[in-house]
């Protein structure tokens, strides 16, 4: 479960980061709200980043997804 929203935010990050690159030198400025939610991204990719290195360090890898 951990991985899956690893990647959704990684996605997320992506999309935000592509959004500002478009909108450089455009003259358009983006809403706080969207700046806002790329430093949001970036901090939850860094605490799930930290997550995840902690779980592979203890060699636990459950699957919180229900699956089964």
């Amino acid at each position: 479960m951990l991985r899956v929203a690893d990647a959704e935010l990684a996605d997320l990050g992506a999309a935000l980061t592509k959004l500002q690159a478009r909108t450089a030198g455009t003259g358009l400025e983006l809403s706080p709200e969207v700046d806002a939610a790329l430093a949001c991204a970036g901090r939850l990719a860094r605490a799930l980043a930290q997550a995840l290195d902690a779980e592979d360090l203890r060699g636990e890898h459950h699957d919180l997804g229900g699956s089964g």
